[in-house]
């Protein structure tokens, strides 16, 4: 059966399939979109009943949907829709515009990604490469056994699509929305109630729920599996999770919207687990550096996408390698990601990765950290619910970090800058460093 066949099965209610405890009836919705096979779609992806069984009554009728992020600022959109006249939109529960011609022929479906660059790109990819990488994952993930995945993050990232949506439809799995509840704590009241056994998380997800008081949650012991992805491992709060999920295996996932989305998946067991650490590249792939044992990522393979779509549907191949955006290292047959060209440093002539120092304030106990590198001096801010003593953060320095990578200056923030993506907004921080509008809370 392909992806196709197995999305149309859970689009008409047929084999194991669920959204939210129920099976779909979309037969009609497949009619209306026919008219659409073949064409590019951008598809705003909601993380509602209607917008996922939508979606999969288009995929199921042959429309190439290009999913973009629902909350998209309507300048951005408008931009976005102007640069792509020739494809369809999807808006209020159907398809509109567009010219009506056919898109590459390979093309399954497309993700918006701005990638490292911030310029918004769309990755495609067809049904062989992804049906490949969704079987990858399952294997790697340990998921024969899963019956059900809780969404908690957007399924306009191409985590939670593949991982879960196109997962759960490929495998006749339940899948159960977080019921539009904005605070993390009441989506996981939810998945307890439908007893999830899956989950795709990030760090900056867990970091908001522990703000909201996770530790008066009670612990969810049905779920299997908790994935993490899109930022390091949060490798200091591994207790926190092991309360939280007893009887689940935690995941580290690495990879990019290029791989859609997966390079490598490793269970994590310990505390000690060096925060770069990502395991070795999945089968589907190969995976090489652009220098003999440290440089940036490349890779290629059968799980990976084909290109990026232009304005006229057209794929533009990637060419023989792609680049993750990463630097990495090879430390035996392991993979280590060092961060983005910037997030990597030389320090007394060996390369560091930001992401030890960061894990180290983690180890401290921040709740939020970044650091950067400043006229040769290392750089930091943190965010704190209570204050620390500089015997905690000297502490987590000696046991995490070489001497000469101490921080020179750790700043204080009140009020953490985060972008849209929920990720820490670096640059802002370095802002107000240079404004001298933080309180200096570390110094050497």
């Amino acid at each position: 059966m392909t992806l196709r066949d197995a999305i149309a099965k859970a689009a008409l209610g047929q084999g194991g399939f669920r959204l939210d405890g129920v099976t779909l009836d979309a037969a009609a919705k497949m009619r209306a979109f026919a008219p659409y096979a073949g064409q590019a779609a951008l598809w705003p992806l909601a993380n509602t009943q209607q917008g996922v069984t939508d979606f999969l009554a288009a995929v199921a009728a042959g429309a190439r949907p290009v999913v973009i992020s629902p909350a998209l600022p309507p300048a951005k959109l408008a931009g976005l829709r102007a640069t792509y006249a020739r494809f369809a939109y999807y808006a209020e529960g159907r398809l509109v515009g567009g010219d009506g011609a056919a898109a590459d022929q390979r093309l399954f479906l497309a993700l918006m990604t701005s990638g490292s660059t911030g310029e918004p790109k769309l990755v495609a990819i067809d049904e062989a490469n992804l049906a490949a990488g969704i079987a990858t994952i399952h294997d790697a993930q340990g998921l024969a056994g899963v019956r059900s995945a809780g969404v908690a993050l957007p399924l306009a990232y191409s985590y939670a699509l593949v991982n879960q949506l196109l997962w759960a439809a490929l495998y006749e799995r339940e899948i159960y929305l977080s019921g539009g509840a904005l605070n993390a704590l009441l989506a996981l009241e939810r998945f307890r109630e439908s007893s999830v056994e899956m989950l795709c998380l990030v760090a900056p997800w867990l970091r908001f729920a522990i703000g909201l008081g996770l530790e008066q949650v009670p612990p969810l012991p049905a779920v299997k599996v908790v994935n993490f992805a899109g930022a390091p491992f949060p490798i200091s709060d591994l207790a926190v999770l092991r309360r939280l999920f007893p009887n689940a295996r935690l995941y580290n996932n690495y990879g990019c919207a290029e791989a859609m989305p997966r390079l490598t998946v490793r269970e994590v067991v310990s505390e000690q687990d060096p925060v770069t650490l990502v395991g070795r590249p999945l089968p589907t792939l190969h995976v090489r550096l652009d220098g003999e044992t440290s440089g940036p990522i490349l890779f290629q393979g059968a799980s990976a996408s084909l290109g990026t779509l232009d304005a006229n549907g057209r794929i533009i191949d990637h060419g023989a390698w792609i680049a993750a955006g990463d630097v990495g290292e090879w430390r035996g047959d392991q993979l280590h990601v060092l961060g983005r060209h910037d997030q990597v440093i030389k320090v007394g002539g060996e390369r560091l990765s930001l992401m030890e120092i960061e894990r180290a304030l983690l180890a401290a106990g921040a709740r939020e950290a970044a650091a950067w590198q400043n006229d040769g001096r290392v750089i930091a801010a943190i965010a704190v619910k209570t204050p620390l003593e500089r015997n905690n953060l000297t502490a987590a320095f000696r046991t995490h970090l070489p001497r000469n990578a101490w921080p020179a200056v750790v700043y204080g923030v009140a009020d953490w800058p985060l972008l849209a993506t929920g990720k820490t907004d670096r640059r802002r921080l370095q802002e107000l460093a240079r404004a001298g509008d933080l309180d200096v809370v570390f110094s050497l």
